[in-house]
C-alpha cells in the first residue's frame, strides 16, 4: 500500500466520521442538491446544447443549492425544542455515515480518475499522476467500476484522446471540428494575444480570466457546435467498447 492509498483511506475515514456526527438529514443535502442540479442541467442541455454551461449548472449549482439547504436546515433545527435540537439517533448516524462515504467517496474517486487521465508533460503534477496510476485503490476502482461500464470507459477514453497525437489528427480532419474552428468566437479566442501569453507562461488561470474565453463559453451557438464535436468524440469511443448500434429496419 503506497502513500496515496493511505491518504485515500484517511479521506474515507473522515467522510465516515463526518456523516456519523452530522446524521442522515445533513448528509443527504449534497446528494439531493446534486440530483436536482443534474436534472436541471440535462434539461438545459437538451434545450441549448451548451455542454459547458450544463456542467457549470451541475457543479456550481450543487454547491450553491447545498449551502441554501444547509441554511434552511439550520434555521429549522434552531426552531426545534432545545431538548431535542442536538440529538442524533443511532440509525441516523449509521445512515449518515454510509451516505457520506458513498457520496463524497465517489466524488473523490471520480476526481482522482479524471486527474489520472489529464495530460501532464513533466513536473510535480506528472510525478503525482504516476503515483495515482500505481495506487492499489485506484486500480481496484478502475477494474471494478470503470471497466465494467462501457459508457464510463468511453468517457475516460475521450479524455485520453486529448494526449493521443494520432487521435487528435483524426479529430481535426472531421467536419465537426472544422465547423467549430471556423466559428468567429473560437477564432477570437485563438487569436487573443492574452491567451497566447498565458499559454506561453503555462498559466491556466490567466486563460480562464480572458474575455474572449468568457464570450466563447457563454455563446449558445458556439457551444452548440462544440457540443456536437464532443458528442462525436464520445460516440466514436463508445462504439469501440459497445460496437456500433445495429441499423434499424428499413434503414
Amino acid at each position: 500500500m503506497i502513500l496515496l492509498d493511505k491518504i485515500i483511506w484517511g479521506f474515507l475515514a473522515f467522510f465516515f466520521l463526518s456523516g456519523w456526527l452530522r446524521g442522515f438529514s445533513k448528509s443527504l443535502i449534497g446528494p439531493v442538491a446534486f440530483i436536482f442540479c443534474f436534472i436541471s442541467a440535462v434539461i438545459f442541455y437538451d434545450l441549448n446544447r451548451n455542454i459547458l454551461m450544463a456542467a457549470v449548472i451541475t457543479f456550481a449549482g450543487t454547491i450553491a443549492l447545498a449551502l441554501c439547504l444547509s441554511v434552511i436546515l439550520a434555521v429549522t433545527m434552531a426552531a426545534i425544542n432545545k431538548e431535542y435540537r442536538g440529538k442524533v439517533f443511532l440509525l441516523s448516524r449509521i445512515l449518515g455515515a454510509a451516505t457520506n462515504v458513498a457520496w463524497q467517496g465517489n466524488i473523490l474517486f471520480i476526481t482522482i480518475v479524471m486527474f489520472s487521465i489529464v495530460p501532464f508533460e513533466q513536473g510535480l503534477l506528472a510525478t503525482l499522476q504516476k503515483q495515482v496510476g500505481q495506487s492499489t485503490m485506484m486500480t481496484y476502482y478502475k477494474v471494478n467500476v470503470v471497466n465494467k461500464d462501457s459508457r464510463y470507459q468511453a468517457l475516460v477514453a475521450s479524455f485520453e484522446s486529448i494526449s493521443d497525437p494520432a487521435e487528435g489528427e483524426r479529430i481535426v480532419q472531421t467536419d465537426k471540428f472544422k465547423a467549430f474552428a471556423a466559428d468567429p468566437k473560437v477564432q477570437a479566442f485563438v487569436n487573443d494575444p492574452n491567451v497566447a501569453a498565458a499559454i506561453e507562461e503555462k498559466d491556466p488561470i490567466k486563460i480562464l480570466k480572458t474575455s474572449s474565453l468568457r464570450q466563447l463559453v457563454t455563446n449558445d451557438g458556439s457551444m452548440a457546435t462544440f457540443t456536437k464535436l464532443t458528442e462525436m468524440v464520445y460516440m466514436d469511443q463508445l462504439d469501440r467498447f459497445q460496437g456500433p448500434a445495429d441499423p434499424q429496419p428499413g434503414h
